[in-house]
């Protein structure tokens, strides 16, 4: 699978007009008009398959990315050298901020789960900004804070739940907060669902035949259909 963090396609536009871009928010409200367009004009947007890679652990920080569209998963490499999910991000969760000042090199892998489309902006250019215009460095600021506080406390909700209750979650979460409905295709492998919840792979396997078995869901590989929701709630509440 390769990876196209530095390939993003050519794709300038005059304006920057994703719908609650924070970009186009921040810039708008803070930015003298020619820092706009500068920033916009750099502006390139660019499509990604599923399983697409569009940051890479360990590589040199080159673009600020904005998931405009779609659903993408962050990554990290543990010690032991096996792959551990931090988070889940869809569009305006501004997940890339996470590792933007933190250092020279990307500290996450992001890749999507689905087909997806992100704008990038030029690294030093950002920096640039940022550096001479205290408005919209405080308004980054803002975003890396409110970023980083949820997936600290998407963490901390999770790993305080039993493995049914970690399992619960993550399907009402899919269900309720991504797709807005009851049925779905889970956008992750068993493996990926266990790298996200800190599960064994058939301890993932073994908990979601049980709630088939229990009539809680219905399961036919990757789709999904919640059949008993309040009894799901229960889990994920109590779990």
């Amino acid at each position: 699978m390769d990876t196209i963090t530095t390939s993003i396609p050519s794709h300038h536009t005059s304006k920057c007009n994703c719908e609650d871009c924070f970009i186009n928010l921040i810039a708008s409200q803070h930015l003298a008009p020619s820092i706009c367009d500068k920033l916009y004009d750099s502006k390139k947007e660019a499509k990604f398959k599923q399983g697409d890679v569009l940051i890479e652990e360990g590589k040199n920080i080159d673009r600020f990315l904005y998931i405009k569209d779609g659903l993408i998963k962050v990554s990290q490499m543990t010690d032991k050298n096996e792959s551990r999910i931090i988070s889940i991000a869809r569009p305006h969760d501004n997940i890339t901020l996470l590792t933007f000042f933190s250092s020279e090199k990307y500290l996450y892998t992001i890749t999507a789960l689905e087909d997806s489309v992100a704008c990038s902006f030029p690294y030093q250019l950002m920096l640039d900004v940022i550096k001479s215009e205290n408005e919209f460095a405080f308004g980054i600021l803002n975003m890396i804070s409110f970023a980083s506080s949820k997936v600290i406390n998407n963490f901390v909700r999770l790993s305080s739940k039993n493995l049914r209750g970690r399992i619960a979650s993550i399907l009402l979460d899919f269900a309720d907060n991504i797709y807005k409905n009851d049925s779905f295709d889970l956008p992750l492998s068993r493996k990926e669902m266990a790298e996200l919840i800190g599960m064994t792979v058939e301890n993932v396997i073994r908990i979601l035949s049980e709630f088939k078995k229990d009539g809680i869901i219905n399961i036919d590989g990757k789709s999904i259909d919640i059949v008993n929701r309040q009894k799901l709630q229960l889990i994920a509440n109590f779990g």
